[in-house]
């Protein structure tokens, strides 16, 4: 069953319509031709309601007066009986269909729910997504400030110079600074007290040297004189 208005509504004018029955200027064939259009008007579909009404009878022809009257009583309790069991039909059908939407409406509702309880897991697993991303963008940042800061202060033999010895040196912590000159003037004074006595070793030993040389000539120039002396003896 179909309607083509809402139940109330559809309730309402077959109410109305029961309730002209029961007048006492009650006309059948008004009554009739307004029920089957409100039935038309009401019912979608291959409903045929208005036909039971269409094939209501309210008069008996040629018959006594009594009969007529029972003939017309029993058309309005018929009548009766059939807007009944059509408003009984609207409140069963309205009531299954109010039933159908609050199953909709409670699995739709149940569909958002999940569908919200998932939309906040993602926004969640997006919001540490976005944390961890910071988290290693920082890090990244603090290794690339260190780098540079290990190049800055890197020395390479190649490209000394005392501008960027100053420069390393000034970067130096007050401590650091004072621990590095004091180790530089130790260096200093041990390289020339070291030179000195190389010089001075070095120095011996070429007098050591020149006084071998000297020895070594003195002695070849004694045995030259002693061969020229025999050399004269000789000839005499």
């Amino acid at each position: 069953m179909q309607l083509k208005i809402p139940f109330e509504e559809a309730i309402r004018i077959l109410e109305k319509r029961k309730s002209e029955i029961l007048l006492n200027d009650f006309d059948h064939k008004v009554w009739k031709g307004k029920t089957e259009n409100d039935l038309k008007e009401i019912f979608a579909g291959m409903d045929y309601k208005w036909l039971q009404i269409s094939q209501l009878d309210f008069e008996a022809p040629f018959t006594s007066d009594q009969n007529k009257r029972e003939v017309f009583n029993r058309g309005k309790r018929q009548a009766e009986q059939f807007l009944d069991s059509y408003i009984e039909q609207i409140q069963e059908y309205s009531q299954i269909q109010q039933k159908q939407a609050n199953q909709t409406e409670q699995t739709f509702e149940l569909k958002y729910y999940k569908i919200k309880n998932e939309m906040n897991e993602l926004i969640d697993e997006t919001n540490s997504f976005l944390d961890n991303y910071k988290n290693l963008q920082s890090e990244v940042e603090d290794k690339d400030a260190q780098i540079r800061k290990l190049k800055n202060n890197t020395v390479l033999l190649n490209e000394i110079s005392l501008r960027k010895l100053f420069h390393l040196i000034g970067n130096l912590p007050v401590i650091q600074i004072v621990t590095l000159i004091s180790v530089v003037i130790a260096i200093i004074t041990a390289s020339f007290f070291l030179g000195k006595e190389i010089q001075e070793t070095i120095s011996n030993n070429e007098q050591f040297d020149l006084r071998e040389k000297n020895r070594n000539l003195t002695e070849k120039n004694s045995v030259l004189e002693d061969k020229v002396k025999e050399l004269q003896l000789g000839e005499n």
